[in-house]
């Protein structure tokens, strides 16, 4: 059985979020003397996933990715040889109330480390908006937080700042402020 102290309870600061300190502690056990050499070793035989997909931007236009199922088919079974598992949940933040992706990885001996990832999701999304949302912030929670590298990952931004840059609008816009969100038109 695992006898590690017990978590600090949060003591915000003056404007109500948690320190530094003690946003960490939560994030993570506070032993991680057996989960880090465990994921040591399963990140030793992991190989770079490489971009299995394309997507079509019309005409000559698009973009190669790496699939959230092939970083999965990676890493897991590698992960589970090491006594780790993955679990991600989605879960409101208990402030704000906004939708987060919770990532957190597991092992054997009650040891963790988490880390979360908000969902931008635009009120009255469509299931679809939704799906594609919390499918990005598991492929992009996933790969960081067990140390898996997908091949030439720097062009991801690339190709998406290529491909808006060739669009030209149909009317002359004026710069929005505001963010964008999965779903928003």
């Amino acid at each position: 059985m695992n006898k590690e102290k017990p978590q600090a309870e949060i003591d915000p600061q003056a404007n109500g979020e948690p320190t530094p300190a003690q946003f960490v502690e939560q994030m993570m056990s506070p032993s991680v003397d057996e989960i880090c050499p465990a994921l040591i070793k399963a990140q030793k035989s992991f190989k770079t996933v490489g971009k299995s997909k394309t997507v079509s931007l019309g005409g000559s236009r698009g973009y190669k990715y790496a699939p959230l199922e092939s970083l999965i088919e990676e890493a897991l079974p590698k992960l589970n040889a090491n006594g780790l598992s993955l679990s991600q949940i989605i879960w409101p933040d208990p402030k704000t109330g906004a939708e987060k992706l919770w990532s957190i990885l597991l092992h054997t001996s009650g040891q963790f480390i988490a880390s979360q990832y908000p969902l931008h999701l635009k009120e009255g999304a469509n299931a679809h908006a939704i799906g594609s949302a919390i499918t990005y912030a598991r492929k992009y929670t996933f790969a960081p937080q067990v140390g898996l590298a997908v091949q030439d990952e720097d062009d991801d931004a690339g190709a998406a700042v290529a491909a808006t840059a060739q669009r030209k609008p149909k009317t002359a816009e004026r710069p929005r402020a505001d963010r964008r969100y999965v779903g928003q038109e």
